[in-house]
């Protein structure tokens, strides 16, 4: 049986990525937490980037910030 709280792609660095990680852009410093929306089927859609208040992005898909562009890293991981 698969972990459904295990993202399906690692973060920039290649470790796994679970719902509540907490992640950072090691270029622009903005910090943001990973999580899984339940009753999504598609992981592209289900996966999500919560930005801190601070932050202006707010919500993004997260399989775009762990890519080349965003470089995002699991800092600390999520208490589950």
């Amino acid at each position: 049986m698969t972990d459904p709280d295990l993202c399906p792609w690692p973060d920039f660095n290649g470790n796994p990525i679970h719902h509540g990680d907490r992640m950072w852009h090691p270029v622009s410093g903005q910090t943001f937490t990973a999580v899984r929306l339940h009753g999504i089927p598609d992981p592209g859609n289900a996966w999500r980037a919560i930005y801190d208040s601070e932050d202006p992005v707010g919500v993004s898909r997260l399989c775009l910030q762990i890519g080349d562009k965003g470089m995002a890293v699991v800092i600390e991981k999520g208490g589950a």
